[in-house]
């Protein structure tokens, strides 16, 4: 009889600690996503030069009288943060001509497809990234990838890999 209350007491105890770390994990992965999303003011860097990131996140926009460039798209949910940034200093997302993406990490390209929508202007990634960014990540294919802009920008292949 022993034995089995002490099979309990452990079941309950497992158990207790299961939920505990289930619940720290949801907890703290929903931090995470709320801090990627706070609003930064957006400033003038130098010249012609913006950033228009958020909290964890950059983006630049690069002004031009033939229209402007914007660098990096953060997160999905941040497309509409760096449209109300850009909007705060005075220029339109619609002038916007294209989009230039760093590299294919989500808090970069997450949120190119919403911001091509709402600009209309070309993606312009490099080739090795291009797979990514149409969606076919390792592993299967993720939600709603950006359309890719035809003359994608070629990075060397030589280069050292990490």
């Amino acid at each position: 009889m022993e034995h089995l209350m002490k099979g309990r007491r452990l079941a309950l105890v497992m158990g207790v600690a299961i939920a505990l770390v289930v619940f720290a994990f949801t907890q703290w992965r929903a931090a995470i996503s709320r801090g990627r999303s706070v609003p930064d003011e957006p400033f003038q860097i130098a010249g012609n030069l913006y950033y228009v990131g958020h909290t964890g996140v950059t983006a630049f926009l690069l002004t031009g009288p033939d229209g402007h460039v914007l660098i990096d798209g953060g997160y999905p949910e941040n497309a509409p943060l760096i449209i109300e940034s850009i909007a705060k200093l005075g220029f339109d997302i619609a002038d916007v001509k294209v989009l230039l993406n760093s590299h294919a990490h989500s808090d970069h390209a997450g949120g190119l497809r919403a911001l091509q929508e709402a600009s209309g202007a070309e993606l312009w990634i490099s080739t090795g990234d291009a797979p990514v960014i149409r969606g076919r990540w390792p592993g299967g294919p993720r939600p709603r990838p950006a359309p890719v802009h035809r003359n994608a920008i070629s990075f060397p292949t030589n280069r050292p890999s990490v």
